[in-house]
């Protein structure tokens, strides 16, 4: 269910109410010049056009980032001209440098396996950048499902020529470049005892999604995800005497599942050490940005609940959500070969006069057809005829689209799951529901994203059978958390993580031969098993609750600025109180149906912005820093929402003139600290969680 960037391992969860960039410029030399912006801001798309003299396109198939679909509110629009800013906000540190093209050739290739095959190698461009050969395919030339466990670790390492002392610094920076997508990246380094400490490279983010562009990546000294030898403390000693970058395949501890890739580099160069692990950013309101291809976020947002009742509808419009997914059960629908849908009808008056849209789920199994999962070619044509009822009853009805079953790659859901059996049931439901409303949008059911993407893979490539379905499902939660699974596996799991995840399955479905733009149909945070307990505690303590809302708006603000079509919490409201149960701690209002922090972040958000007009994100943010922006078309008043998505750093902000109001996620008005020289500023941390600024 959650695809990292290292795809970690989660387990499904319920159905739809809970019952059971392009690079601007960018060249094939690795670039790395003293003092330079930080080299993929500026240079990648999202979703739409700069209008800062960069271009963007989108991710494609895998970013979710089509045209917007029939039935979700937005749409591609001219921007106003504009005269956009000619400097950029943040200015990278310049930093000590360990190791530039001048000691290119000093790089050695090593493997921690001898294959059959070569494992790869290290060379040199003429710009004096490193290449880091990989192959953990089997020399496969193209995405396939793993046959051969090729799986190893390579690296490229240079003993320093002169110790280099950390006294003073405490992070590290790094130029890279990897266009393939399909491996994992490290800098190691050792120090003056003989310890050897690890730490992972995160490639890819919100604003440098383009597998061409270069950019710059930080680490903090003193947060190796692992470390060994020598002191085996995990603090840098003295002085540094070598470093290695290393490439490891995707997390998958499946030694014959999973996908193999074919043979790819990553280019880097330009090593530094920095004295100070924060950065500084000014705030303009006219920076240089991406555009997105949606005006507003109305329509994008569902949740999933259990009911339909006008309290919760109107709950849910509180939160800036229009869509309510909702299980439409096939066994309660057909009796004896009749179809009865008079009890879900009753809510849709209801539901059209709020200006809403249901996502109806139509699932489960049926006894008279093969039980919990359709087993013949005959069970699976009796779904179709199932889905076909349904869209004939809601023609013409407020309905987003049909999602066909829930995480068939779940053995929960699904027994023994079946790629192409699903698919053939697709094909003949899709085809019932187009029958009978030629208008009615189809999605298939929400696949887990966990470590083994073959299943994905699999039903993508089912092409003729999903030839008619509008979008492909899929549930893509995570942990708020480091997932440890040995020295060469850690990857990060936040939020905006999965910007760096549409890179990979970009390439797989593009592989399995798929078009078909991905809607996001499930996921959410339990404050329970999904954060840190020793931190956070229980489902219910006050802490795991606002860790909960801090995650969900950031996942949110992150897909947003993904031109993702479809954003779908799970769920709205928890059925009873269970500090250490996750299925009763993943709604948006608590057992008693009262608010919770994760609610009142979406409320906020939507209260602020709603009806404003989305203009995109900042590109020219440092590390780890978001900026997204709002207008008002009718006046000069503009919002912006900023926040950190790494605790290792902070980033001070210099706001603009005009600021009326700074306010934090929850709503709480922040005071703004005044800098010599009489400008405001902000600090952004992670645990703090986004901050809107709202200026006339």
């Amino acid at each position: 269910m959650a695809i990292a960037a290292g795809m970690a391992t989660l387990e499904g969860c319920g159905g739809g109410g809970g019952s059971s960039a392009t690079s601007g410029g960018a060249t094939d030399q690795l670039q790395s010049q003293a003092g330079a912006p930080t080299l993929a801001e500026g240079t990648t798309g999202g979703g739409g056009a700069s209008t800062g003299g960069t271009s963007g396109t989108g991710t494609g198939t895998g970013s979710g980032s089509s045209a917007p679909t029939a039935g979700i509110t937005g749409g591609s629009t001219t921007p106003a001209p504009e005269t956009v800013a000619s400097t950029l906000g943040y200015a990278a540190p310049t930093g000590t440098v360990i190791s530039g093209a001048d000691g290119a050739s000093q790089w050695r290739f090593s493997s921690t396996k001898t294959l059959a095959y070569s494992a790869g190698s290290v060379s040199t461009d003429v710009s004096g950048s490193v290449l880091l050969k990989f192959d953990f395919g089997c020399q496969t030339s193209a995405i396939v499902v793993r046959q051969t466990d090729c799986r190893n670790s390579v690296s490229a390492r240079r003993l320093l020529p002169a110790s280099v002392p950390v006294s003073g610094k405490s992070m590290l920076s790094i130029d890279v470049r990897n266009v393939d997508a399909s491996a994992n990246f490290a800098v190691m380094l050792w120090d003056s005892t003989g310890q050897v400490l690890r730490y992972p490279l995160s490639l890819r983010g919100i604003e440098n999604r383009s597998p061409d562009a270069v950019q710059r990546v930080y680490i903090q000294l003193n947060k190796p995800s692992s470390y060994w030898a020598g002191a085996n403390d995990g603090v840098v000693h003295d002085n540094i005497v070598a470093i290695a970058v290393s490439a490891q395949p995707f997390i998958n501890d499946f030694a014959t599942g999973g996908m193999n890739y074919p043979a790819g580099t990553l280019a880097f160069g330009d090593i530094r050490l920095h004295a100070a692990s924060s950065f500084d950013y000014t705030l303009q309101t006219n920076a240089q940005r991406v555009t997105s291809a949606y005006t507003s976020y109305k329509g994008r947002l569902a949740v999933a609940s259990d009911s339909l009742e006008p309290f919760y509808l109107d709950k849910a419009l509180q939160a800036g959500i229009f869509t309510i997914r909702r299980d439409l059960n096939w066994e309660g629908a057909e009796r004896a070969g009749v179809f009865n849908f008079n009890y879900n009808l009753g809510f849709m008056p209801g539901v059209q006069t709020r200006g809403m849209k249901i996502l109806w789920v139509l699932d489960y199994g049926h006894p008279d057809h093969g039980g919990t999962t359709p087993q013949t070619a005959d069970d699976r044509q009796a779904y179709a005829n199932f889905a076909q009822a349904a869209a004939t009853a809601f023609k013409n009805k407020p309905v987003l689209a049909y999602e066909l079953w829930n995480e068939p790659d779940s053995s929960i859901y699904w027994t023994s799951p079946d790629p192409v059996a699903f698919a053939d049931m697709v094909s003949r439901a899709t085809s019932g529901i187009k029958t009978a409303d030629s208008t009615a949008k189809v999605v298939t059911g929400g696949v887990v994203l966990g470590p083994d993407l073959s299943y994905l893979y699999k039903l993508a490539g089912q092409t003729t059978k999903l030839s008619q379905v509008d979008a492909i499902g899929v549930h893509p939660y995570r942990f708020d958390s480091f997932t440890y699974t040995g020295p060469y596996k850690r990857v990060s799991n936040s939020p905006e993580a999965y910007a760096a995840d549409q890179a990979v399955l970009s390439k797989l479905l593009t592989a399995a031969g798929s078009t078909k733009p991905m809607w996001d149909t499930e996921a959410g945070y339990s404050s329970y098993l999904f954060l840190d307990s020793t931190r956070y505690g229980n489902g219910l303590d006050p802490r795991a609750l606002n860790r909960q809302g801090v995650l969900t708006l950031r996942r949110v603000l992150t897909q947003l600025a993904m031109d993702a079509p479809l954003i779908t919490l799970y769920s709205l409201y928890d059925t009873a109180y269970n500090a250490t149960d996750r299925e009763h701690n993943f709604g948006l209002l608590n057992a008693d149906l009262n608010e919770k922090p994760s609610f009142v972040a979406l409320k906020n958000l939507y209260n602020s912005v709603g009806q404003l007009t989305f203009k995109g994100y900042h590109s020219d943010v440092p590390p780890h820093t978001h900026a997204l922006r709002w207008d008002n078309s009718s006046t000069s008043a503009r919002v912006f929402v900023m926040w950190n998505d790494d605790p290792d750093f902070s980033t001070t902000v210099t706001l603009p003139a005009g600021v009326t109001a700074v306010k934090s996620w929850t709503g709480t008005t922040i005071t703004p600290a005044t800098a010599t020289g009489g400008a405001k500023q902000i600090t952004l941390s992670e645990d703090a969680g986004p901050v809107f600024v709202f200026v006339n």
